[in-house]
């Protein structure tokens, strides 16, 4: 590893564990550790259900996106390689995505570039339906948050500042184009086209799927899933079994932002996210930690065991396709 890399990994864990520290810093972890005492298991263990459905999801249209190219990938290995993604995540902030596509290699021989492909294309396409989920949350709880922001203050406050930066867009804009073939030499600007440039032939690639209706079922399943899991765990406590459903919305909106900072598996982000979040809704802070702590160590949980299993069966593909090989080579 690289000491640019080692910086950056340290970086990471650093900002996990200040934020960590700023979440938890006048705990009471008795009063967490009577909040996992007074779970409502049934709903963990359906929790559990719902997040292996939604990673199931996951790895099928993932499974899917590989077809236009030529290459059937195993519904099975997958799978494996998704929750072995996960898992790495909590070890190597942003691994999971190279992991997984090592994997997938190793059990289906699918070179490693193409697969790194349609993972930046899946994140194209969860990127895009999150900016739906936080449409849906400003919809229905605009008179909440507006309530906290006071969106019509806000505008007349900075209306002025609002004017001066459409105005500064426009003149950039007209800069580029007259000086567009200076500007493209430097290596920032350079870097920024080919990412837009990637971001538009990723997006583009989706409609090459033949099956775009099962596609689309399958991406927004996902979020579907996403949304009950989050609503299984506030009623698997009871400091939280009693929230509606528009606030269960507004925490899958905010943790899926904790989840995407890159952190070990959203350590300290989503904790201090979510935090805030149920503290906006009047929770005490206790509560707000308790759930916190109480939902990602859980769901920490679910992915090293499945994480686990996975690795386990991988490996065991690996070497069964390592067999099969040689004996063909000897035949």
């Amino acid at each position: 590893m690289t000491a640019k890399k080692s910086l950056t990994y340290l970086l990471f864990f650093g900002i996990s564990a200040f934020l960590l520290y700023l979440t938890f810093k006048n705990t009471n972890f008795s009063k967490i550790s009577e909040s996992f005492y007074t779970l409502h298991w049934g709903y963990v263990f359906l929790c559990f259900v719902i997040t292996m459905t939604a990673h199931f999801l996951r790895a099928w249209r993932w499974k899917l996106l590989l077809e236009p190219m030529g290459y059937k990938a195993r519904l099975n290995t997958s799978f494996y390689a998704v929750m072995i993604g996960y898992l790495t995540n909590y070890a190597i902030p942003r691994g999971g995505e190279l992991a997984r596509c090592g994997v997938m290699f190793g059990t289906d021989k699918i070179p490693v570039d193409k697969l790194l492909g349609t993972v930046v294309t899946e994140r194209i396409i969860d990127l895009l339906l999150l900016f739906v989920i936080f449409i849906l949350t400003l919809f229905f709880e605009f008179s909440t948050i507006n309530s906290f922001l006071n969106f019509e203050h806000l505008w007349l406050f900075y209306h002025n500042l609002f004017y001066a930066l459409i105005g500064t867009l426009i003149a950039f804009i007209a800069v580029s184009i007259v000086f567009r073939k200076a500007i493209a030499q430097f290596g920032i600007v350079k870097k920024v086209i080919s990412f837009l440039k990637g971001f538009t032939e990723g997006l583009l690639s989706v409609f090459k799927i033949k099956k775009q209706f099962l596609f689309w079922i399958q991406s927004i399943g996902i979020w579907v899933a996403f949304f009950f899991i989050n609503y299984a765990f506030m009623h698997a406590m009871p400091i939280t079994e009693n929230v509606s459903w528009k606030v269960v919305l507004v925490v899958l909106a905010m943790g899926a932002v904790g989840f995407a900072i890159p952190t070990p598996g959203g350590a300290g982000s989503y904790h201090y996210i979510i935090k805030m979040t149920l503290m906006f809704y009047f929770l005490s802070a206790a509560d707000a930690e308790a759930y916190a702590l109480v939902s990602h160590t859980a769901q920490a949980v679910f992915i090293a065991f499945a994480g686990c299993i996975s690795l386990y069966m991988a490996f065991l593909e690996r070497k069964k396709n390592e067999y099969e090989s040689r004996t063909q080579i000897a035949k």
